[in-house]
């Protein structure tokens, strides 16, 4: 040890490094020996060089077995498409990562498109939106915030896309193009984003039937906010002036059956509590002087139809009106005491809905059609007709 330390500044840095690094003489010790000032920082570069190299390695092995529970978490369904997206933009995975894994190409598609799209969805006020065109039938969608409104008309204007009968109107250009994104976003295996907070959205379409009579709609998907503020007089007047007209009406309350029955809502708002509530302020209003129909849609129901009713092999209606029975009788009263209350004959209807199997939340595996098509259905049969493009309306 003497010796070496002695003859230090003849002894290579590769082999001072390796002395050092087996413990055998200490660096401090090479300095106090007298080891040349030059030959010490080229040490010490050396070693920061090594440790940087093991600090690198060492954050590798930890994100390849990052990357390993990230990605089992996506096999596995554990996981939402918005954390893919953060992860893929964190680059802590890649898409070839996820095919490699074993997933679809079509679901890497579309988690691809959810990624890549930066969807501008410009937020309307009652203000802002134009009058209602008349000689219609307004369809209003009600619902609480994330009850799935935006989805199930995304999926029936899709099904009414795909089967012919979906005629777009230019009456209110902005809700062509609201109309075309919900209807592109579902062919490429995407939820549409919910509506944003407090804004509205109105779609003038027309349904043409199998006898080609065509149903003119005014569709409107009302922001869940709003009810949650029934209190907030402002602000209900103000949508209640602007749907008052002397259109015909369907009222479609969009029950999320999932959210009631996990009890984990995203609002603080009870729906069977809130939606009787909604009821008697459209009865007060006038509102349901106008209403042909009212549809309670018991939404996700493939969701609620496995988990309390797995092996009920009942049709799907009656399963919905049990669900209904048990969870939202007073809403289906009420309904019956408000058609009492006007001189039109209300058809109240309940109709089971499903968007169609899910991947992460807002991949769509497969667009479940036939529940979007009963709707449909039951729309042109509540709806206004115009007979071979005449202006003539009929009931």
């Amino acid at each position: 040890k003497n010796n070496i330390l002695f003859s230090c500044n003849t002894i290579s840095i590769i082999n001072i490094l390796d002395i050092i690094e087996k413990g055998e003489i200490t660096q401090d010790e090479f300095i106090n020996a007298g080891l040349d000032s030059s030959k010490i920082e080229e040490i010490e570069k050396e070693r920061r060089k090594a440790i940087n190299i093991e600090k690198e390695e060492s954050e590798k092995e930890e994100l390849k077995n990052q990357k390993t529970v990230h990605l089992d978490k996506i096999l596995k369904g554990r996981i939402f498409a918005e954390e893919i997206k953060g992860l893929i933009n964190k680059r802590a995975i890649t898409f070839e990562d996820i095919i490699d894994a074993g997933v679809a190409n079509k679901t890497v598609n579309a988690l691809k498109y959810y990624c890549s799209t930066e969807k501008i969805t410009k937020s309307y006020t009652v203000d802002d939106l134009p009058p209602m065109e008349e000689g219609r039938t307004d369809v209003y969608f009600v619902g609480l915030p994330g009850s799935g409104k935006s989805t199930m008309i995304a999926g029936l204007l899709n099904v009414a896309h795909k089967t012919g009968i979906l005629l777009p109107d230019p009456y209110h250009a902005a809700g062509v193009t609201f109309q075309t994104n919900l209807i592109q976003d579902l062919n490429k295996g995407v939820l549409p984003e919910r509506t944003r907070s407090g804004s509205y959205n109105y779609i003038a379409a027309s349904l043409n039937d199998a006898n080609n009579k065509r149903h003119p709609l005014n569709v409107v998907d009302v922001p869940g906010e709003l009810y949650n503020r029934i209190q907030d007089n402002a602000e209900v007047d103000k949508f209640l002036t602007y749907i008052n007209n002397n259109n015909k009406k369907i009222l479609i309350f969009v029950i999320d059956s999932l959210e009631h029955d996990n009890n984990n809502s995203i609002s603080a708002y009870d729906q069977s509590v809130v939606f009787p509530n909604i009821l008697q302020m459209f009865n007060k209003s006038g509102v349901l002087e106008q209403t042909d129909a009212i549809y309670l849609v018991v939404n996700k129901y493939d969701a609620i139809k496995e988990s309390k009713y797995p092996y009920d092999d009942r049709p799907n209606g009656d399963i919905a009106l049990e669900f209904l029975n048990d969870d939202f009788l007073g809403l289906k009263n009420n309904c019956i005491a408000a058609r009492a209350d006007t001189k039109n004959s209300i058809k109240i209807k309940v109709i089971p809905f499903s968007i169609g199997s899910l991947s992460y939340g807002s991949i769509l595996n497969t667009l479940d059609k036939e529940f979007a098509k009963t709707i449909l259905n039951q729309i042109m049969k509540d709806s206004f007709i115009v007979s071979g493009g005449a202006n003539k309306i009929f009931k």
